[in-house]
């Protein structure tokens, strides 16, 4: 039973760490996205294009504003990095393993 309350936390709170991360990188992509079909002067097919080329185009967008962002304070960055890097392959070999 304790078990499984330690589990239930534990999803609970990685669930909400991955929302909050995700609604970080993601929130002024998705809100341009609905602007562009709130706005009845755009045509749909045109708002459907520009919603696609910004979906298609943020990785890279993610990739370069952390290029930037190292220079500026690297250690700090390295121990993101690493600190996402160690809790990814723990959380997967935990999966893995039972």
């Amino acid at each position: 039973q304790l078990l499984n309350n330690i589990a239930l936390f534990n999803g609970l709170a990685i669930s909400f760490f991955v929302m909050a991360v995700g609604y970080e990188l993601l929130h002024v992509d998705v809100e341009a996205i609905v602007a562009l079909f709130e706005d009845n002067n755009i045509m749909e097919a045109d708002a459907m294009a520009v919603s696609i080329n910004l979906l298609l185009r943020l990785p890279s967008d993610l990739l370069h504003n952390y290029e930037a962002a190292v220079p500026t304070n690297p250690v700090f960055y390295k121990a993101c990095t690493s600190g996402v890097a160690y809790t990814l392959g723990d959380f997967v070999s935990q999966v893995y393993q039972g």
